[in-house]
């Protein structure tokens, strides 16, 4: 399959966990740096004052492409 685009509707939540959040905040910021350093050293500077939410999806569609 080739997908061309995906649209998903669905509830945005808060993350209250605060550890679940940090560990979030973790993997989203591995996506643009691999100094594991500097991700703790941001985490545990402003960790407390970051707040994270969760996509829950209800509804998932997408555009699928043939091409030849």
């Amino acid at each position: 399959m080739n997908i061309k685009s995906v649209i998903v509707f669905g509830r945005i939540e808060f993350v209250e966990d605060y550890n679940k959040a940090m560990d979030i905040s973790r993997r989203l910021s591995r996506k643009f740096t691999d100094n594991e350093e500097y991700i703790e050293n941001e985490v545990s500077k402003y960790g407390r004052n970051t707040l994270v939410f969760a996509l829950v999806p209800e509804h998932i569609t997408g555009k699928i492409v043939n091409e030849a």
